[in-house]
């Protein structure tokens, strides 16, 4: 299964970026595991994020297809609402969902999108039902950075840490502090489903599409899940967090010289 959180970020303008972030493991039962699964997806020509939580192989093979489909072009057009990129996705969901063996198997997946149209965020979900796949748009609360999605089998351990410490805080309702308590709740997890590095996808206000950020995790580069090793200048391309959410420099793991400090004043 998984932790997943996806949240808006919103400063004293207005909603300025959206984020999800989770875990890397795929499980089988309780005993079998593999820390290296993705589970985000960032479209490099669409304003586009996807995360899902359940099954693996089904979601996987669709937002991979939505990925390749975006590098040539194909998937959504400029002038697309909300509703017609959703729509878009829906349909191509059902339409491999034909002949797909074990739908009932699907009941417990969920995928969410956040996308930006029109310099607005909007948050869609998928799920199965009958199965067939359903898409709603979720109400995003956009006066202050909240948790928006919270899901898969690491939500209860998330919930309980993120409302009973992080929401009391002195950083209550920022963007550090969902994601510090995420990087803290996935370290102090009980459930064996849930485990191996973050991994993390954005969008931000303004002409930028998809982004994935590389995370340093106990001392280690992550992107996407996978250990990188022989990290050089190379990889200052990519825009690099560490655990407190502050902009680091792969190559010394040390926050950058002029990024913000995001000191967590909820770890104990």
């Amino acid at each position: 299964m998984t932790l997943l959180v996806g949240w808006l970020s919103v400063d004293q303008r207005s909603p300025a970026s959206a984020y999800f972030i989770t875990d890397s493991r795929y499980s089988w039962g309780s005993a079998d595991k593999f820390d290296g699964g993705k589970k985000v997806f960032a479209l490099k020509h669409n304003p586009d994020i996807f995360a899902y939580c359940g099954d693996v192989l089904f979601p996987i093979t669709i937002l991979s297809l939505i990925e390749d489909f975006d590098n040539e072009g194909i998937m959504f057009l400029p002038t697309d609402s909300s509703d017609e990129k959703s729509k878009k996705v829906e349909n191509l969901l059902n339409y491999h969902m034909c002949g797909y063996p074990n739908p009932q198997n699907l009941k417990d997946t969920r995928i969410y999108h956040f996308m930006r149209t029109n310099q607005d965020f909007h948050l869609y979900a998928y799920f199965v039902l009958d199965e067939k796949w359903i898409c709603e748009q979720q109400t995003l609360d956009k006066s202050s950075s909240n948790a928006s999605v919270v899901a898969g089998s690491g939500k209860p351990e998330f919930s309980q840490l993120y409302e009973e410490r992080y929401q009391h805080g002195s950083t209550a309702n920022t963007s550090r502090n969902i994601y510090q308590c995420f990087i803290d709740a996935l370290q102090q997890m009980n459930s064996p489903q849930c485990g191996g590095p973050p991994q993390l996808v954005g969008l931000y206000r303004g002409k930028y599409n998809g982004i994935n950020f590389g995370i340093i995790f106990k001392e280690r580069c992550y992107f996407r899940g996978t250990h990188v090793v022989d990290v050089d200048e190379r990889h200052r391309l990519i825009r690099w967090y560490n655990e407190e959410f502050e902009i680091c420099n792969p190559t010394t793991m040390k926050k950058e010289e002029n990024a913000q400090r995001q000191p967590n004043s909820n770890r104990q």
